[in-house]
């Protein structure tokens, strides 16, 4: 909950009018810089949902992407909306989006909602097609790693970047075992970034809330935004 409200007061200072000092994270976060806020920051935002999985189809990631797309607009930000991207759709999207960044932000918001696993140290981003991923060892090749997002978007120093993952659903792909680490796991990002999960490492989120529509996170999410 904590880094949920620092990412709200994140987001409201970049769309407001004054200089506004972003506070301290805990541990393992990042600070991030004194920021001019003004009607003159460019931001961008690739939002992507995924639902229609070949293996373990969700509720509503849609849903959550759609409705965070249309609340960053009315933001201010200029949003790129996927849903239900393949690997290739995927990479292409996050290409465009780095494109876009280098052109013209000096914001970049990125959100996935859909499923997520770790392996290794690192998460990964699950496309639809993940009939292919039968075990943790696929995911290299069949899954985007988020460390590629955020790479991607730390190219140009000046950016600041917030990343939210909404991805720790369970049942990621048809080889989940009993055995296998569950959720994602914590990342440490660079200054002037920083990285929300849905739920604690290790740990899965709930795709439906209490309004029937979105993910308990996202839900949660959308309600403090709409009262800023």
């Amino acid at each position: 909950m904590k880094i949920l409200l620092i990412l709200i007061s994140i987001i409201v200072a970049l769309t407001g009018c004054e200089t506004v000092k972003l506070p301290r994270f805990d541990k393992g976060m990042s600070v991030i810089p004194v920021i001019k806020s003004t009607t003159n920051n460019k931001k961008i935002a690739l939002i992507i949902g995924n639902r229609l999985y070949q293996y373990g189809t969700l509720s509503n990631t849609v849903n959550d992407a759609t409705d965070i797309a249309s609340l960053l607009k009315k933001m201010g930000f200029e949003v790129i909306l996927k849903t239900d991207l393949d690997q290739r759709s995927m990479d292409d999207a996050l290409h465009q989006f780095r494109t876009r960044l280098s052109q013209t932000s000096n914001v970049g918001f990125f959100y996935f909602s859909g499923h997520g696993a770790r392996v290794d140290g690192e998460n990964y981003l699950v496309p639809i097609d993940n009939s292919r991923i039968r075990n943790e060892r696929n995911l290299k090749y069949y899954a985007i790693a988020a460390s590629k997002v955020l790479n991607y978007m730390q190219e140009d120093p000046n950016h600041v970047n917030i990343i939210v993952l909404d991805a720790c659903r369970d049942n990621p792909y048809l080889g989940v075992s009993k055995d296998m680490k569950r959720g994602l796991t914590v990342v440490n990002p660079p200054r002037g970034s920083i990285i929300s999960f849905a739920t604690s490492p290790g740990n899965t989120a709930s795709d439906i809330s209490k309004n029937g529509r979105n993910g308990l996170f996202t839900s949660h999410l959308l309600s403090a935004l709409k009262r800023v």
